[in-house]
């Protein structure tokens, strides 16, 4: 609730002066009750016309003051609103991954990342074409790399072409400066390893991919 400041506070000491100083007729005898009752009208149109401005006032105040918090909380409401559009994004690329990473462990896929036997910069898996539009994603083999002592597989995410991969891979490939050559995500696979080294490396390679 706003206050209403200094106009609110109206007392007699401060009107009466003012209306005692004037002057009166030298020729007109004024009761002293009668003064006294056109003192009290002078103080009480006096104090209500005060209010009447203090209450002006306090309304603008009130009135800006609201205008400035509807701002604020529309502001923070598109804010919102925006987070939660690329958290949606983010979730349906990560369900998505979640998916990719099931067929893979699902079935044999993930044999192709425990002994690869296709050369550096070959697709792994999916190795058809049909996989390959299913899922809209591949991995090609980009060789051994040692991290730490332990050797790993290396394998690279991209997006497939065609207009019949999923929409997710779809619009992720078609923002600017994406591509099927772009990688979306490095996957190490440690060699020697198995299936469960295989998922836990998807996993961890998925959780970096944006989306669209």
């Amino acid at each position: 609730m706003c206050n209403t400041g200094t106009f609110g506070a109206v007392s007699p000491t401060e009107v009466l002066p003012i209306f005692r100083s004037r002057p009166w007729p030298s020729n007109l005898e004024v009761s002293r009750s009668a003064r006294k009752s056109q003192e009290e009208d002078y103080l009480a149109g006096t104090i209500s016309s005060r209010s009447v401005m203090a209450r002006t006032m306090n309304g603008n105040k009130c009135s800006s003051f609201r205008r400035e918090r509807d701002s604020q909380q529309r502001t923070e409401i598109y804010s919102s609103q925006s987070s939660f559009s690329i958290s949606h994004l983010t979730l349906e690329m990560q369900r998505f991954l979640t998916a990719v990473t099931e067929a893979i462990v699902g079935g044999l896929g993930w044999k192709k990342f425990i002994n690869p036997t296709v050369t550096r910069g070959s697709t792994a898996w999916p190795r058809d074409s049909g996989e390959q539009e299913k899922h809209g994603v591949r991995y090609d083999y980009d060789g051994e790399q040692e991290i730490d002592g332990t050797v790993y597989h290396k394998f690279q995410m991209q997006a497939n072409a065609g207009n019949k991969i999923p929409s997710t891979i779809k619009k992720w490939r078609s923002k600017a400066d994406r591509g099927t050559h772009v990688v979306m995500a490095d996957v190490f696979v440690p060699r020697g390893g198995g299936k469960d080294d295989v998922e836990a490396a998807l996993k961890k390679a998925h959780e970096g991919v944006k989306g669209a």
